[in-house]
């Protein structure tokens, strides 16, 4: 519930959830499984995940962005189009 106070807060309409009871529509509505971020959830989270968050794990938030733009020039169109297709 925290977190969607502080993202309805900063992210007004901006940021994509599933429709809460109370009827808070303060964020785009997506459908579940969407196609359009299983790729993402499924492939690129656990690639970022298994190449950023490695040991030692970043001491700095500049080694942490070094990180995350090394795993992003390695990511390849190859590596994507079993995820798009």
């Amino acid at each position: 519930r925290n977190v969607r106070v502080l993202l309805n807060r900063v992210f007004p309409q901006r940021w994509i959830g599933r429709a809460p009871a109370n009827g808070d529509n303060n964020f785009l509505l997506w459908p579940a499984r969407s196609p359009d971020l299983t790729p993402c959830d499924f492939f690129l989270w656990g690639f970022f995940k298994d190449s950023v968050y490695v040991p030692p794990l970043p001491s700095s938030t500049h080694e942490l962005r070094d990180r995350i733009t090394h795993a992003l020039q390695a990511i390849t169109a190859d590596m994507l189009t079993p995820g798009l297709g």
